[in-house]
């Protein structure tokens, strides 16, 4: 079995201060868990790198783990895509494409997801362009026990965020989806 485990703080990080970052694959695995733990490409002001990543059975971001790719300053985030059969965030973790200026897009692949207990996904921004958020192909969604998905800005344009899923979609227990 092809299994990642990052746990107990570790981190994969490529990072720069001004230039294009540096871009993160994690593909042909099996699983990959995270327990508090961090994937993360960033940018003070330049263009933070992108993050892949293929696990075929299932992507566990539990117990405060981020992915994240994020502009800090004036830069702009990148994308981070999500490919596997079940997605669970759980326990105040978060997927997140932030930027002052301009955030990053989201594309997640999977056939079951789950964000629960405090969980967030967003795609955020001060002044400029939102990202867009899209689940896609999926069969089920959960978004439970006060979590969040948000596309928004404070003062720009905000993006859009998709969720297409056959068979089920909950969301409950005072849990957000908020475009604006």
């Amino acid at each position: 079995t092809k299994t990642l485990i990052i746990a107990d703080g570790a981190q994969i990080s490529a990072s720069t201060e001004s230039t294009q970052g540096g871009e993160i694959f994690l593909q042909g695995l099996d699983s990959l868990e995270l327990s508090k733990a961090t994937i993360s490409a960033s940018s003070l002001d330049g263009e933070a790198g992108d993050i892949i990543i293929k696990a075929k059975d299932f992507v566990n971001i539990l117990n405060g783990s981020k992915i994240t790719s994020e502009a800090r300053g004036t830069g702009k985030a990148g994308f981070i895509d999500i490919n596997t059969k079940n997605l669970n965030i759980a326990d105040a973790s978060v997927i997140s494409v932030n930027s002052q200026q301009q955030a990053g897009d989201l594309l997640v692949t999977a056939d079951n997801v789950t964000i629960n207990n405090l969980s967030k996904v967003t795609a955020e921004t001060v002044s400029g362009v939102s990202g867009h958020i899209q689940f896609k192909n999926l069969q089920t969604f959960q978004l439970s026990r006060e979590s969040l998905i948000s596309a928004t800005t404070v003062d720009g344009e905000a993006g859009d965020i998709t969720i297409n899923a056959t068979d089920e979609v909950k969301i409950q227990q005072d849990s957000k989806i908020i475009s604006g």
